[in-house]
């Protein structure tokens, strides 16, 4: 056993379970990777954590290492690799505590008092976001969901959400400093979370459900107009799924079909169907249809 070199004792492991063959290993190395572990975390009981996690790695992934592999090069980045992410989550945990903690220490008068200043300036401030931001920030202080379920939505790390939520915070609280509401992006993200969402009248979920259900035939002409100018915004911003040639025979039917219920009435200067300056593509019926009065 004193002979054998370390990716033997490696494939003997990996082969029969050796309890003897992973002793020798860890007799070995454990020196070397506790060493290093405490040269990272600067305390004893993390070192030993590391150490740990560094041969239960080992036992996990032992069958998959290669003949070539040098043992004390893999542990030195196993190791490195592993206080790293401890020290990252750390980290991590220690900006959750601080954040918890001055969220806590917040005057709610003084929240109150920012949120009637920035107010009358939050969407166009949200405006000026890109896209992924103005949808993590929605999450997370318009839903008011955690770091971690904002992440997961969006298909980001935990740590990555919560660097581009703070970057995000940081140009609102530069945007609304520059009309004159001057506070710390901590506030501001306080006030928005806890005044960014107010209660619908109470008829208006019923009202929605049942024009949405009927395919939009009951709703207002303005409604109908509006409508289309969101299809096509959402066409242009590519929140509709599917091939250019696809979506955009989709925007075509749709917006005729809107068209059709929205009134005909000739515009008084040019005599054009004021329902068609709103038809995506300037649909053939439309302008064979007769005028009225003529």
């Amino acid at each position: 056993m004193a002979e054998a070199n370390d990716i033997a004792l490696v494939r003997e492991f990996a082969a029969k379970n050796s309890e003897t063959a992973f002793a020798e290993l860890v007799r070995r190395h454990i020196n070397l990777i506790y060493s290093v572990a405490f040269r990272f975390t600067g305390n004893s009981a993390d070192a030993q954590d590391v150490t740990q996690a560094v041969f239960i790695l080992l036992a996990r992934k032992a069958a998959r290492l290669s003949a070539r592999t040098v043992m004390t090069g893999w542990f030195y980045e196993t190791t490195r690799f592993t206080a790293t992410r401890l020290l990252r989550t750390r980290a991590r945990r220690r900006a959750y505590e601080q954040e918890a903690s001055m969220q806590s220490m917040l005057d709610p008068s003084g929240a109150d008092i920012v949120w009637r200043q920035l107010a009358p300036h939050l969407e166009a401030a949200v405006s000026k976001l890109r896209e992924r931001d103005r949808t993590l920030l929605a999450l997370r202080f318009y839903e008011n969901m955690s770091g971690a379920e904002a992440a997961k939505l969006l298909g980001i790390h935990e740590d990555a959400a919560r660097k581009r939520a703070n970057r995000a915070l940081e140009r609102l609280r530069k945007f609304f400093s520059n009309r004159g509401v001057h506070s710390s992006a901590e506030i501001i993200a306080a006030a928005i979370s806890a005044n960014s969402i107010q209660t619908a009248p109470a008829a208006l979920a019923k009202s929605v459900t049942a024009v949405a259900l009927a395919k939009v035939t009951t709703a207002s002409t303005s409604t109908l107009n509006l409508i289309k100018e969101a299809l096509k915004t959402l066409w242009k911003g590519g929140w509709l799924a599917g091939s250019n040639k696809t979506v955009r025979g989709y925007m075509r039917s749709e917006c005729q079909a809107i068209s059709a219920m929205l009134p005909r009435r000739a515009s008084s200067r040019s005599g054009v169907c004021r329902r068609e300056q709103y038809c995506w593509g300037r649909s053939a019926e439309c302008r064979k249809a007769p005028m009225p009065g003529k």
